[in-house]
């Protein structure tokens, strides 16, 4: 018997301004990156560039998951292209872009702290 009957990563693509951004959701580890890698390749062939990864509803990620991010980036920046944008990542995850220096090859847009009230 399986131990998980469904995967622990969901992809979906929405429309961006210059392209295409993949919505994450769930954890990014070794088990799913083939999922985010075969969704990239998609979505490049069928609709364009991706140009943004939300990770709004992401909550784990691993070396592996990092890799693909980076090999997605540099694509992107070979096609012409600016690179992807990583979109809301929760603290751990950005302390972890943090502490591997990705934050300062990749864009990372923080979410936006509410207004006071």
């Amino acid at each position: 018997m399986h131990r998980f009957t469904t995967p622990l990563l969901r992809v979906t693509p929405e429309p961006a301004e210059r392209g295409l951004s993949l919505a994450l959701e769930g954890e990014l580890d070794l088990a799913t990156t083939p999922i985010l890698e075969q969704s990239i390749e998609a979505a490049e062939r069928d609709d364009g560039p991706v140009v943004a990864l939300d990770l709004t509803e992401l909550s784990f990620v691993d070396a592996s998951g990092l890799k693909a991010i980076l090999n997605a980036h540099r694509r992107a920046i070979r096609r012409g292209g600016r690179g992807l944008a990583l979109l809301n990542p929760s603290g751990d995850i950005r302390r972890l872009l943090s502490l591997t220096a990705i934050d300062l090859t990749i864009e990372v847009v923080a979410p936006k702290a509410p207004a006071p009230a």
